[in-house]
């Protein structure tokens, strides 16, 4: 995934996929409420493109960021595109 404040310029990875939010884990963490835009390569190359806001935030020391779990932000989605919950229709029944 691809996530950034007005553009997806930073790397991350998604985990925790709900049809409000998800964890994204990585290392450039965003402030509590700060509003980025993501973007997440689906089946076949289809990229798709979605909002959220930071609701959480927790950053490790870098040397630990490997380790510990939870270095990243909990984001709650404004608007899921319907690619996106379909997307996790079609992952939860596999």
């Amino acid at each position: 995934m691809r996530f950034g404040e007005t553009s997806p310029d930073h790397v991350g990875l998604m985990l925790d996929l709900s049809p409000s939010g998800m964890f994204l884990k990585s290392s450039r963490i965003y402030p509590h409420q700060t509003k980025i835009v993501m973007s997440m390569e689906i089946a076949h190359g289809k990229i798709i493109q979605f909002e959220g806001i930071v609701q959480w935030a927790k950053r490790v020391p870098q040397a630990l960021a490997r380790i510990m779990p939870k270095n990243g932000m909990g984001i709650l989605l404004t608007d899921p595109p319907a690619e996106y919950l379909n997307f996790l229709r079609a992952h939860n029944a596999s």
